[in-house]
C-alpha cells in the first residue's frame, strides 16, 4: 500500500505531496509528522528529502506553515469555533500562540479578521 501511496504521489511535486499528506493529518486532528516519518512514506532518508525540498526551493517548515495557515483561515469562518479550538486543531500549545502566529501570517489578528469577514 505504501508503494502504491508512493508511485501515486511521486508524479507531483513532493511540496504538493508533502502538503496533501500534513493537511489530511490537520483535518483528522492528528499530530503533523516528523520529517523523519514523512521521509519514510517516500522510502527516503531526513537528509534526502530535505534536500528535494531544497530543491523545489522550500522547506518542510513552510508547508507545514502553509497548511495550518489555509486551515485557520477557512476555521475562522466558523464562528461557533473559538480560537482554542482552531489552536488545537492546527496543533498550537495554546490560543495565544495561534494568535502570534496568524498576526505573522497575515497582519492582522485573528478577532479582526473574523469580524472583516
Amino acid at each position: 500500500r505504501q508503494i502504491l501511496l508512493y508511485q501515486t504521489i511521486r508524479l507531483q511535486r513532493l511540496a504538493d505531496a508533502l502538503h496533501n499528506i500534513i493537511m489530511t493529518k490537520l483535518l483528522k486532528r492528528e499530530p503533523i509528522p516528523t520529517i523523519a516519518q514523512l521521509a519514510s512514506v517516500f522510502n527516503l532518508s531526513s537528509a534526502t528529502l530535505r534536500r528535494r525540498l531544497d530543491e523545489e526551493q522550500t522547506a518542510i517548515s513552510q508547508i507545514k506553515e502553509k497548511c495550518r495557515r489555509e486551515l485557520a483561515v477557512e476555521r475562522l469562518r466558523d464562528e461557533s469555533l473559538t480560537f482554542e479550538a482552531i489552536a488545537a486543531q492546527l496543533g498550537f500549545s495554546d490560543a495565544n500562540a495561534f494568535r502570534r502566529a496568524f498576526k505573522n501570517w497575515t497582519g492582522t489578528s485573528p478577532s479582526d479578521y473574523r469580524k472583516a469577514l
